[in-house]
């Protein structure tokens, strides 16, 4: 990772890619066992993001990250803790890994549900048609004892806040509105 072309200005002289790399120099250049990152990728362009990953799958202490960035983690992690449901779970493997571990859980519990309901619904559908009969209400009885004993796991909403961007004007627009491109500019009114 370059540092040369920054090394005698301000931090706060420096852009968002060349501030990232100052702090990431800081962090990495002290001695320690132990490194926290919090996007450590925001604003580094993929050179920088390269020798990162590589400098952080060398690195043998511990890292912990924050990251929204898939390819990175991907490259980097080896366990992924997921705090959701107001728990903590752990997945060794990484960012990939662990999607599909909890997408498969999730898949595991609704089919759980769907086969506990259909049986409930089955154990009702015979109460109902034979627990006035005498020679069946035994049958029925055992059944009630059967569905009193099925449970329907709720399925909590996630407590994790996806990310999704919407813009709403905060007024509306009137006039002439240009649209800039590489060869040309045009304008269209709105």
């Amino acid at each position: 990772m370059e540092l040369e072309p920054f090394q005698d200005r301000f931090i706060d002289e420096l852009s968002g890619g060349q501030r990232q790399r100052a702090y990431i120099a800081m962090v990495i250049a002290q001695d320690t066992e132990f490194i926290l990152l919090d996007e450590p990728t925001n604003n580094l362009d993929i050179n920088a993001v390269n020798w990162l990953e590589d400098f952080l799958l060398d690195f043998e202490g511990t890292v912990i990250v924050v990251s929204h960035d898939r390819h990175f983690l991907n490259t980097i992690c080896t366990h992924i803790v997921d705090i959701d449901y107001n728990k903590i779970k752990m997945y060794v493997g990484n960012y990939d890994f662990w999607y599909d571990a909890s997408q498969l859980m999730q898949n595991l519990m609704k089919n759980q549900n769907k086969k506990n309901e259909e049986k409930a619904q089955e154990l009702k559908e015979f109460i109902s048609r034979f627990s006035a009969n005498k020679s069946k209400s035994k049958q029925a009885t055992a059944r009630r004892k059967l569905l009193e004993k099925i449970t329907l796991e709720e399925i909590p909403a996630s407590s994790r806040r996806y990310p999704w961007v919407a813009f709403s004007p905060w007024k509306k627009r009137t006039g002439l509105v240009f649209f800039f491109m590489a060869s040309a500019v045009s304008a269209s009114f709105i």
